[in-house]
């Protein structure tokens, strides 16, 4: 919501500012309840029966990319990929592979 190209044209013009708001708000309870949940798995190392259930329900009610490996972005992912790809393509593969058809 914050990167959302009206959000600013909502708060400051008054046109939605309410709703606009609420939104903001709701998106930052929500982020606080994600985080709380990861803390929980921080610390006992796995989640309790309530904290399962409620980020199943998140997770059924936000996944809009349910195919999206967040793993894509951590440090050190892409020298991860270039390693993989090196040990699955032949060297002599490797220069004409088109990566999107390997995929």
């Amino acid at each position: 919501m914050i990167e959302s190209s009206d959000w600013q044209f909502l708060i400051t013009t008054g046109a939605a500012r309410d709703y606009g708001e609420m939104r903001f708000l709701t998106h930052n309870d929500q982020f606080a309840e994600l985080k709380a949940i990861w803390e929980a798995f921080l610390h006992d190392g796995s989640l309790n029966e309530h904290l399962t259930r409620r980020l199943h329900e998140i997770e059924q009610r936000d996944s809009i990319f349910p195919n999206i490996d967040p793993g894509y972005w951590a440090v050190g992912a892409s020298e991860a990929r270039e390693e993989t790809t090196a040990v699955d393509v032949p060297p002599s593969e490797s220069a004409t592979a088109d990566p999107i058809q390997s995929n």
